[in-house]
């Protein structure tokens, strides 16, 4: 029944553009400014009318035993909603909706749709950069909620701490049009929050926040860097290689880096090159996977792939400071699963028959 609604709504928007909208004529500055403003009161409208059928799904289906499936495809929606180009006032009534779904359903974030966190933390991130000052805030309402959340399952929010920063790093490795400044206001909002909220003060939920906020400041500090060289591709892929070297022992976001070096070699038609960072990447997995899974087909680390290159046995896993993958929040993304390195190894094949 949803989906005839939604259906509806969208043969209304059609038949609306197609029957009142007159053919276009020749028309002064002022009138297409105010068919303009009409359009994105149509666009907002509409999608506010969609936001109101998930709130009416998701008070239906949340006391059925089959709730899971559907709220996780409630989730997919607003994070679709969410990548679009949307109004403001839109933004802030998707933000409340999303709030509310994970303060009520929180496993579904941070047991069932695990990947669609990481979605999420990649969406406000970008939203705490925006240039509009309410879409900032409750962005950064949105991600502070996210962390307090997950900490409070388990007095640590080790999965979000890891997915927003992996988040961040592919942002600033892939992202041209992401404001650095106004993302550094909405980390300093995030910060705030956590100072002042009464409850968990006495917890050791500030500190984390404050760790996290450093690290993010830190890869921003990388960004500046990395704008002072888009004009040397070659320069931009050396500095990126070293901020790779940097997170050696923390394979999520290396693997995070080796695939945003991949996506600059293959902008630059250089397959080859390309080729060998998702090689590397697909080492990476493969060094820490055999350590959660203990099946003989799969490879026994990077050491199987030396033969394409030696320098993937710098993937190692073998110093002292490096992490368990059993950790909370390490090694959970979908590249480290069987089908994700199943996934790395066919975009390297594509890389290197290219």
């Amino acid at each position: 029944a949803c989906a005839f609604c939604c259906q509806d709504i969208f043969y209304c928007v059609f038949w609306l553009f197609h029957n009142l909208i007159p053919p276009p004529t020749v028309r002064s500055r002022a009138e297409l400014e105010h068919e303009a403003l009409i359009d994105g009161n149509l666009a907002t409208e509409a999608n506010l009318i969609i936001l109101d059928t998930l709130e009416i799904v998701v008070q239906t289906v949340s006391l059925t035993e089959s709730k899971e499936s559907i709220l996780g495809g409630v989730l997919k929606t607003l994070l679709h909603s969410m990548a679009c180009n949307q109004s403001a006032l839109y933004l802030q009534h998707c933000f409340a909706t999303q709030r509310a779904l994970v303060s009520k359903f929180p496993e579904l974030l941070f047991e069932e749709e695990t990947e669609q966190c990481a979605d999420l933390c990649l969406r406000l991130l970008r939203h705490c950069s925006s240039s509009i000052g309410t879409i900032r805030s409750h962005a950064s309402a949105s991600l502070y909620l996210l962390m307090r959340q997950n900490f409070e399952i388990g007095n640590n929010f080790a999965r979000v701490k890891m997915q927003v920063t992996m988040s961040l790093s592919s942002l600033v490795g892939t992202s041209q049009n992401f404001n650095e400044e106004f993302l550094r206001r909405s980390l300093k909002t995030i910060l705030t929050y956590a100072e002042e909220d009464l409850e968990l003060r006495e917890t050791t939920f500030p500190d984390q926040v404050q760790d996290l906020v450093f690290n993010l400041h830190m890869i921003l500090s990388d960004t500046v860097k990395m704008k002072e060289h888009q004009e040397d591709p070659e320069m931009l892929i050396d500095l990126m290689y070293r901020i790779a070297k940097g997170y050696q022992t923390s394979p999520d976001l290396r693997l995070t880096w080796l695939q945003n070096m991949a996506g600059k070699h293959s902008e630059r038609s250089n397959h080859a090159e390309s080729a060998q960072c998702l090689v590397h990447s697909a080492a990476l997995v493969a060094e820490y996977l055999s350590m959660l899974e203990d099946r003989k087909y799969l490879p026994v680390g990077c050491v199987t792939f030396q033969n394409i290159s030696s320098n993937v046995l710098e993937e190692s896993a073998v110093s002292d400071d490096v992490v368990s993958p059993d950790e909370e929040g390490i090694c959970s993304g979908k590249y480290f699963t069987e089908a994700g390195l199943v996934g790395l190894l066919e975009q390297a094949a594509a890389s290197f028959s290219m």
